[in-house]
């Protein structure tokens, strides 16, 4: 899926109760937990040790300034990690999109991707690219479709 920005989205205000900040590297473990637990739904997802994972999650097109993480309280329970995947092509790519499953139909997904239009409109990206299963059980295809 791709959205082409025009005009150029503003970046939101994230749902009450959650505050969101960029990645920091003490955080691998919470991210580890949040994308292990958010796709255990998923039929295609195979759980990884946190070593393997880390490992795993990181090439060439990883930019961490990308990366957001939202908390309730001290929890991270949602992230969407952006890349540097398709910067040739002048596009930002959103390579993760997770929520806990106790923390969706909150808004917390909807603002992540907003977020991740703004920010990617600030580095001059013309629009955002992602990729999503449509066989995902959770309410995903719908979130993606009616963001554009």
């Amino acid at each position: 899926m791709r959205l082409d920005f025009d005009p150029a989205p503003v970046a939101p205000e994230p749902p009450s109760g959650i505050s969101v900040r960029t990645m920091v590297q003490s955080d691998w473990e919470a991210i580890h937990d949040v994308i292990t637990t958010a796709f255990l739904d998923h039929y295609d997802f195979h759980p990884e040790p946190f070593e393997v994972f880390r490992e795993n999650f990181v090439d060439e097109t990883t930019d961490f300034g990308q990366w957001r993480l939202a908390f309730a309280g001290d929890r991270c329970v949602a992230l969407c990690l952006g890349s540097k995947r398709y910067a040739a092509h002048r596009l930002g790519y959103v390579a993760s999109l997770a929520v806990l499953r106790d923390y969706r139909g909150r808004g917390i997904a909807r603002f992540l991707l907003h977020d991740a239009f703004a920010r990617d409109a600030s580095l001059g990206y013309a629009g955002t690219s992602l990729h999503c299963d449509a066989t995902n059980p959770t309410a995903a295809p719908a979130l993606y479709e009616s963001t554009g």
